[in-house]
């Protein structure tokens, strides 16, 4: 055999060897390796399924803000990608600076309203903090804090009041018949008379103010409000004043320009406390108080007149003398107005003063630069809690009015229930 034909076999005998071997035996996995595989498995496969079917997480998407019925009080709609858990949102929601807010849902839309003046020119910030879930429980995705500010204003409604006397109970029911009159101003402010000088008085007036929607308040000639009692009202977001002590201005910031209310005793309403708090405010309106009891006193004095006019002279924008008074008409002096009286807003007993039970609530329209327009809505003070007065009794009234004003030069129309003044102008820039 040769040597080339002895190679051949030999390979040949190796490969049917190598092939006819039997394979290697391998160690076969454990029922507890195997079972957990398999788990893992199911779990992978019934996890995938469960997001298919739940779908994404939600997120919040974006926040839309629209001004709102009122002024200053926008509408604010938080837009979600998907069903959320309305507890877990309502409990992780906040607000920066914080204001109160009424809420509902739309869909996954949840539309929150302002239930306060918000301060113009300011920037709020609306927070999601941890916890806000989708309604399967799962935490929300994406963004959790948006901003907006609040634009300026050029121009502004001011709501101005008599005498106020919130009940002892301390809730704001006794100012529901001009809710719409205050609420509708960007800026309200009312004389304060205190039913009893305790703490705790004044906290629960503070807040029934507040609620109603009044911005600023001053306190009535003999209340005895001290600074601390001031700062009561303050830490409530109402500017306050008082004659004494002469506290200065209170001051109301709407953006674009500020508004000043100052109250002021007979004895302090001079042109030089004018002067003073002048240069506080873009717009100031000064309150003469001659006394806390309302009465009826036919017509202003000379006296009264004359110290009215020095005030405007020395740079008030509009002056209210006599606020406790019953009202006697608006006199136009140099283009800028002077009610004279304006009698109560909100007493705790009916007011009945020579037969007559009405008051009014003066709607002043004002830019930076001056009052540009005022009206006068006239109010029934029947059982002690105001509602705007209507009809055949509010012309009869608002006549007797618009003859008196026109004793003294003042131009004046009935429209609707609105006693429009004419002849006012802002002073120049």
């Amino acid at each position: 055999m040769s040597r080339t034909n002895r190679r051949t076999r030999t390979r040949s005998a190796w490969s049917d060897a190598w092939l006819r071997r039997p394979p290697r035996a391998g160690r076969a996995p454990g029922p507890k390796v195997a079972l957990a595989l398999l788990t893992v498995g199911a779990l992978v496969i019934f996890g995938y399924g469960a997001w298919l079917a739940l779908g994404p997480m939600a997120a919040a998407t974006q926040l839309t803000v629209a001004e709102g019925g009122l002024p200053l009080r926008p509408t604010l709609t938080l837009s979600f990608s998907g069903a959320v858990s309305p507890d877990s949102v309502m409990e992780a929601l906040r607000t920066d600076p914080p204001f109160r807010w009424s809420s509902a849902w739309s869909g996954s839309d949840l539309v929150l309203q302002a239930e306060e003046r918000l301060r113009p020119q300011t920037t709020y910030f609306l927070k999601l903090r941890r916890g806000a879930k989708d309604r399967h429980g799962r935490p929300l995705m994406g963004v959790r804090r948006w901003a907006f500010t609040m634009p300026p204003l050029d121009r502004a409604l001011l709501t101005l009041g008599g005498y106020a006397t919130p009940a002892p109970q301390g809730d704001a029911r006794p100012f529901t018949g001009v809710s719409d009159l205050v609420s509708g101003a960007h800026a309200a402010w009312c004389m304060l008379r205190p039913d009893r000088p305790d703490a705790a008085y004044l906290e629960m007036a503070a807040t029934a103010l507040r609620d109603a929607g009044f911005s600023a308040v001053g306190f009535s000639l003999g209340a005895a409000a001290d600074l601390q009692t001031l700062e009561v009202f303050q830490q409530r977001d109402l500017a306050a004043t008082a004659p004494e002590p002469m506290a200065g201005p209170a001051i109301v910031d709407l953006g674009g320009f500020a508004v000043g209310f100052l109250a002021l005793d007979t004895s302090g309403a001079t042109p030089d406390a004018v002067r003073q708090a002048r240069h506080l405010a873009d717009i100031l309106a000064v309150v003469v108080d001659s006394g806390p009891d309302p009465r009826a006193t036919g017509a202003p004095a000379p006296a009264q007149r004359s110290l009215a006019k020095s005030l405007l002279d020395a740079g008030a924008d509009l002056v209210v003398m006599d606020v406790a008074a019953a009202p006697m008409g608006v006199e136009v002096y140099r283009e800028r107005a002077i009610i004279y009286g304006l009698g109560p807003l909100a007493t705790a007993a009916p007011w009945n003063i020579a037969g007559g039970r009405y008051s009014v609530l003066a709607l002043v329209t004002t830019g930076a630069s001056g009052v540009e327009a005022l009206a006068l809505v006239p109010l029934d003070l029947a059982g002690g809690v105001p509602s705007e007065l209507a009809g055949d009794q509010a012309r009869v009234f608002l006549d007797s009015l618009g003859r008196q004003s026109q004793s003294w030069g003042t131009k004046s129309i009935v429209a609707g229930s609105r006693l429009q003044i004419s002849g006012l102008r802002p002073r120049k820039p």
